[in-house]
């Protein structure tokens, strides 16, 4: 699953203090119908110990956005 691959690449690059700093930025993707997206204030180093992002249904989103 893409998720499993997305949180190991989160931990690793939000472990590393030379490529990040604090919570460590950014990251999202789509994957079928839903955007994943990091949750502010969370770590990316901590991507493989705690559930850091959002899932949003992209057709609800487009539904809401178009009203």
């Amino acid at each position: 699953m893409m998720r499993d691959a997305i949180n190991d690449l989160s931990a690793k690059y939000g472990q590393n203090p030379l490529l990040v700093q604090s919570a460590g930025g950014n990251i999202s993707w789509k994957e079928d119908d839903y955007l994943w997206i990091k949750a502010s204030g969370t770590w990316l180093s901590s991507a493989n110990e705690q559930d850091i992002f959002v899932k949003i249904d992209l057709n609800h989103l487009t539904h809401e956005l178009s009203k």
